[in-house]
C-alpha cells in the first residue's frame, strides 16, 4: 500500500475507534480493527466511514455534546470535544493526502503561488 492508503487505513481505523468510545459501547482497540490492504479499498472504506459519522452526528441534539463519554487513552471528554477530535483527523490526515498527492503527480514542482489580487495588491 502505498503513503496515501496508508493514510486512508489510518483514518479509516481511528475513525472507527473513535466512533466506538464517542457513539457505542466504548470498548474498540486500534489493535482491533481490521485495515483495508489497498488504497481502493481504503477509499471505499473511507467512504462509509465519513457516511456512518455524519449520520451520528446528525442524530445528536445540542445537549448531547455535553455528555461525557469514555476515551480510548482512559478517563472521559465531552461528546463534542470527541467529535470535533474525529473531524480535525480528517482535515489534518486529508490534508497530509492532499500533499502527498501533490508529491506523487509532480505538482509541487510545477505549482506556483498565484499573483496577488483585491486587497492583497499593495
Amino acid at each position: 500500500m502505498t503513503s496515501i492508503g496508508w493514510r486512508l487505513g489510518h483514518i479509516c481505523g481511528w475513525t472507527e475507534v473513535y466512533r466506538n468510545f464517542t457513539f457505542g459501547s466504548g470498548g474498540l482497540s486500534y489493535a482491533e480493527v481490521e485495515i483495508p490492504g489497498t488504497a481502493d479499498a481504503a477509499r471505499d472504506r473511507l467512504a462509509r466511514c465519513q457516511e456512518e459519522f455524519r449520520d451520528d452526528v446528525s442524530a445528536l441534539n445540542d445537549g448531547d455534546l455535553d455528555l461525557m463519554r469514555p476515551t480510548h487513552w482512559g478517563g472521559e471528554a465531552m461528546m463534542g470535544a470527541l467529535v470535533w477530535t474525529i473531524a480535525y483527523e480528517h482535515l489534518a490526515h486529508g490534508s497530509e493526502i492532499g500533499a502527498l498527492r501533490d508529491l506523487h503527480r509532480g505538482h509541487a514542482r510545477s505549482d506556483h503561488i498565484p499573483e496577488p489580487i483585491g486587497f492583497w495588491t499593495p
